[in-house]
């Protein structure tokens, strides 16, 4: 009997994140051992300095953002738990950009694969801003699939 799969999904609050925790539960989750692990990436809250302002973050506004940003992981659990009851889930919370930090909890838990939402980007912008999926695509030593907003893979 084969260990269950470990599968990674990245989330945030889009539409296309959305999709892809839908694909996932259709494609993969069908091994009751199968272990889902739910990652969301965030930037801390960064110091603005200008001519007529300062402002440095404090450590609890840091660490209230932080919880905020949990609450989008919650959100994502409790959607899979009410479509699998019997899923079993792991949560990431990282802070770090997603192309780094979805990487490494991907080697560090020996994911099977990395499902990730594509944001549609255009050509340009995707160029430009970087996109997250173009990203792990080359850079990823595992299989990685991108679910668009309307859930074609």
């Amino acid at each position: 009997r084969m260990p269950g799969r470990q599968i990674v999904l990245a989330v945030d609050n889009s539409p296309a994140a959305r999709a892809a925790l839908e694909w996932t539960l259709r494609n993969f989750m069908d091994r009751e051992d199968d272990v889902l692990h739910v990652v969301h990436c965030f930037a801390p809250l960064k110091p603005v300095v200008g001519a007529l302002v300062s402002y440095h973050p404090s450590a609890a506004e840091q660490d209230d953002w932080a919880k905020r940003q949990g609450v989008i992981i919650q959100e994502f659990c409790h959607a899979a738990k009410e479509a699998n009851p019997k899923i079993q889930l792991k949560t990431h919370l990282v802070s770090a950009d997603p192309r780094d930090g979805l990487l490494e909890v991907a080697e560090r838990i020996n994911a099977e694969c990395i499902v990730v939402g594509s944001r549609g980007q255009g050509v340009v912008a995707r160029v430009l801003l970087g996109s997250v999926s173009t990203h792990l695509v080359h850079s990823s030593r595992r299989p990685v699939v991108i679910v668009h907003a309307d859930g074609k893979a």
